[in-house]
């Protein structure tokens, strides 16, 4: 069974933290395809289901995909 196009979403977000150690960024989302966010600044880390993967940040356009193949 394969999902209609259009029903990826975001589902929740969560915004914690904000002082000198930082912020974290939790999000729950559902679809498949390819993922990345937009930053401005590099991030420190990025993390899948609580385990930390690496990732790419590109500094002109500020794009940041997490580097995993899963499904």
């Amino acid at each position: 069974m394969s999902e209609a196009a259009g029903s990826e979403a975001v589902e929740q977000c969560e915004v914690r933290g904000g002082g000198g150690a930082g912020v974290v960024v939790a999000l729950r989302v559902r679809g498949y395809g390819r993922f990345g966010a937009y930053r401005s600044r590099r991030p420190a880390r990025c993390s899948l289901d609580a385990a930390e993967v690496e990732f790419s940040y590109d500094d002109d356009t500020g794009l940041c995909p997490p580097n995993s193949s899963r499904s």
